[in-house]
């Protein structure tokens, strides 16, 4: 039976499976020794107190790199949340070159893509106009220059097929032109858990203002 035993192969370490055991039990022994080192060698005081002292500005020190770490990192993540806005929304073939095929995977990229910050109301406009041009089918071309003309409004053109163009002009003011038409768009296109959770707020299924 011993023979046999040699021919099982080890999986692990005593070190792996209790270290952290021996951890504690090496920093307990320490504070212990410290404690009683303190109260029978009062002489060694002042070299505990330098210690701590000087433990407690390296801890410090620690602690300001650490938040000026995540102060950069997040104004970082921050600013290329900014830049990133610039490039929306996106075209037709940029759609294609992502993969992008239905409404909610266009949210999901804007979430990816913007993890930081909340699209403005600009954005998220231009966001919900090119979702239902380029990636719903279920209407036709005249149901869709009709609803888009109702829910939308352009402040240098009216909003028809011949003036889509200006959705990528930032100097044209996009603004919702009937909430009624609009909340039923975004129901149509969109999930309210992934609208929610890239624009957070819910879809609204009744509006009252007009153009």
């Amino acid at each position: 039976m011993r023979k046999n035993f040699k021919g099982i192969k080890k999986k692990t370490s005593v070190l792996e499976m209790y270290g952290h055991y021996f951890a504690v039990l090496l920093l307990s022994g320490g504070i212990a020794w410290v404690v009683y080192d303190i109260m029978t060698n009062p002489l060694h005081n002042e070299f505990y107190n330098r210690a701590a002292f000087g433990g407690s500005m390296i801890l410090l020190g620690i602690m300001a790199i650490v938040v000026v770490i995540g102060l950069v990192y997040v104004s970082f993540n921050l600013l290329l949340d900014f830049y990133h806005q610039t490039k929306l929304p996106l075209n037709k073939e940029e759609m294609e070159k992502l993969n992008i095929t239905n409404p909610d995977e266009y949210l999901e990229f804007v979430n990816n893509y913007l993890p930081v910050i909340i699209p403005s109301t600009n954005i998220q406009n231009r966001i919900i106009f090119t979702s239902y041009l380029y990636l719903y089918d279920e209407d036709t071309d005249e149901e869709k220059e009709k609803i888009l003309q109702n829910a939308f409004k352009f402040s240098k053109a009216p909003v028809c097929i011949d003036n889509y163009e200006y959705i990528y002009d930032f100097s044209n003011k996009v603004t919702v032109c009937h909430d009624k038409y609009f909340n039923e768009l975004t129901a149509k296109l969109f999930s309210n858990e992934v609208y929610s959770s890239v624009f957070y707020e819910d879809i609204e299924t009744t509006g009252e203002k007009e153009c």
